[in-house]
């Protein structure tokens, strides 16, 4: 629910002053009285933006039910970091990854008695700057020919360590997959994420304007190609 922002209030003044004093008196009040309107209707704008806002990020989150939005990560450290004023430097990225296989497999090679379902990437997003403090986490499936946002194909920058987890099946343990991190910022996060409903704070607000900013280059893409035509 929104506040419903204070009503103008403008305070009397003298209609007719006889000295400097009471002209004086006066300018001050209507100063003063537009100063506090300026700010009252300052923030009924805000009102009204965090209103949009969270009515488009509704819209989005309704249709992520059914759709998937992709979201360049790159793209979105820069809009996490203009939501908490901090340098884009100031967010490590730590990106985790394991693969069941057996322990002569190759990546990209299959083998049909391993399930490879629960194969995956933890992409977290950890602030380093001492004066503010987040840590975001998104799970995407590892799948090897999944596109990255410069066309290439995400098998092209992994590589299997020799480290493993072990399930008590030699031929399904879990190994933990290196990431080519030069390769971070062209991963495709999908939201709404697995985990939940998205709230509306400042994490999301920039999954929101990431998304837009996309639909925007998209629609102008779009118009360019129509003008040629």
């Amino acid at each position: 629910m929104t506040t419903k922002p204070e009503e103008k209030k403008m305070r009397p003044i003298n209609t007719n002053p006889t000295t400097l004093d009471q002209y004086f008196a006066n300018q001050n009040i209507i100063r003063e009285d537009y100063q506090a309107e300026y700010k009252r209707l300052q923030r009924e704008i805000e009102l009204l933006e965090q209103y949009r806002n969270r009515a488009s990020m509704a819209n989005i989150m309704n249709a992520g039910r059914n759709n998937v939005f992709q979201v360049r990560l790159g793209d979105l450290l820069k809009n996490l970091a203009k939501e908490y004023e901090i340098e884009v430097s100031d967010i490590e990225i730590k990106i985790n990854a394991t693969k069941k296989m057996a322990p002569d497999q190759k990546l990209g090679e299959k083998r049909p008695f391993i399930n490879e379902s629960d194969s995956c990437m933890e992409i977290r997003m950890i602030c380093t700057n001492p004066s503010k403090t987040f840590e975001f986490v998104d799970r995407i499936p590892l799948i090897l020919n999944m596109k990255l946002s410069d066309g290439s194909l995400l098998i092209d920058h992994l590589t299997k360590t020799n480290k493993t987890l072990f399930d008590n099946a030699i031929m399904s343990n879990h190994y933990f997959i290196d990431f080519d991190m030069n390769q971070a910022e062209n991963l495709l996060l999908h939201f709404p994420p697995n985990e939940g409903p998205m709230g509306y704070g400042k994490f999301e607000k920039a999954v929101y304007t990431t998304i837009r900013e996309k639909e925007r280059e998209q629609n102008i893409a779009k118009a360019e190609q129509e003008r040629t035509k």
